[in-house]
């Protein structure tokens, strides 16, 4: 496994654990710290900032950059 897809993979749990333990502080926390994923518009932006960002950053990290 290349390590940039170790680092994204540790970084998504530290997010789904955060919102987790949020999630028992303050219940329905969760719905509201998620609500981009129902959000057109915060795709769009998410998407173009990806494809940007992994055009830049292709010729230095190659098949990285994907993760």
């Amino acid at each position: 496994m290349e390590p940039s897809l170790a680092t994204a993979l540790i970084l998504l749990a530290v997010l789904v654990i955060k919102t987790a333990v949020m999630q028992l502080r303050d219940p329905g926390s969760a719905q509201r710290e998620w609500a981009f994923v129902t959000d057109g518009v915060a795709w769009a932006g998410g998407a173009l900032t990806a494809l940007v960002v992994g055009a830049l950053g292709w010729p230095y990290g190659g098949n990285g950059v994907v993760a």
